[in-house]
């Protein structure tokens, strides 16, 4: 029975130390951060998020501001002057689809571009009031959440 168990360590040890996944464990390439955070501003509404890219499919979430004059021009008029949003788009930085939603229950229809620059262009998009443009920059500042 000592035969048994040591064959048993053996093996597992083999496994562990061998440099594969352990099953349930495992690095995935698929998860990639960009860029720490990034911050725009369009108008009134500033924002700062962090993105998630997983697969096909490209995640954020983040913070904004909305200054007193709230002349945001996209249908943001009704956000509050502060508050948080996430986003969720079909693509890569490169290029995306998708909607940002906000916690006021504002949710436009987005898409952007990457350019040579590194920045991030994005268009958010309102049946009635037209496009904003918010215009990405990473920033150094590590905190999604935007100063108060």
């Amino acid at each position: 029975m000592s035969i048994f168990k040591l064959a048993i360590a053996v093996v597992t040890m083999a496994f562990v130390n061998s440099g594969l996944p352990a099953a349930g464990f495992y690095r995935s390439s698929a998860y990639m951060s960009p860029a720490p955070n990034w911050a725009g501003k369009s108008g009134d509404l500033t924002v700062i998020l962090t993105f998630e890219q997983r697969a096909d499919s490209l995640y954020a979430r983040g913070s904004y501001r909305v200054a007193a004059g709230k002349h945001v021009g996209c249908g943001g008029e009704t956000l509050s002057t502060k508050g948080l949003f996430t986003m969720r788009a079909h693509g890569t930085m490169r290029s995306f689809r998708g909607r940002f939603m906000f916690d006021t229950g504002w949710s436009p229809p987005i898409s952007g571009t990457r350019a040579s620059t590194g920045s991030v262009t994005v268009n958010i998009r309102s049946v009635d009031k037209g496009v904003c443009i918010l215009k990405l920059r990473p920033t150094r500042d590590r905190s999604p959440a935007l100063r108060h």
